[in-house]
């Protein structure tokens, strides 16, 4: 941070409008699959390190969230050469939130949510 904070914060921000206004806004890249005992979701997180990278439940969504790395031409603009990002994927209503697994490998974040048993029917 330099002595000027307000100067910076202006400035990431014209560059993440910059970013925005020649289609450089960056979001991840989701796959979902829905199996009968579990969602998994796969976020392409390339570039993201993990102590920037924000995963959480809320109100039947799942939020991924973080700072990317910018390309060049906004990094120039913004010291701190990020642009934040997130990405809310909604739930269904019979997964287990109690039970909510994550995974990192290769750029990718796996996230597991398993559902909640069917109720067996009566005889």
């Amino acid at each position: 941070m330099t002595e000027h904070p307000i100067l910076d914060r202006a400035v990431s921000r014209i560059a993440r409008s910059l970013g925005d206004a020649l289609g450089r806004r960056w979001s991840p890249h989701v796959t979902r699959q829905e199996k009968p005992h579990e969602v998994l979701l796969s976020f392409e997180l390339h570039g993201v390190a993990r102590e920037q990278l924000d995963i959480s439940v809320s109100s039947g969504r799942l939020v991924c969230s973080g700072d990317h790395p910018l390309g060049q031409t906004a990094r120039r603009l913004a010291r701190r050469g990020m642009v934040r990002f997130r990405h809310s994927i909604p739930l269904p209503e019979d997964v287990d939130l109690s039970r909510v697994e994550t995974a990192r490998a290769h750029g990718h974040l796996v996230v597991r949510v398993a559902r909640r048993p069917l109720p067996t029917p009566l005889a």
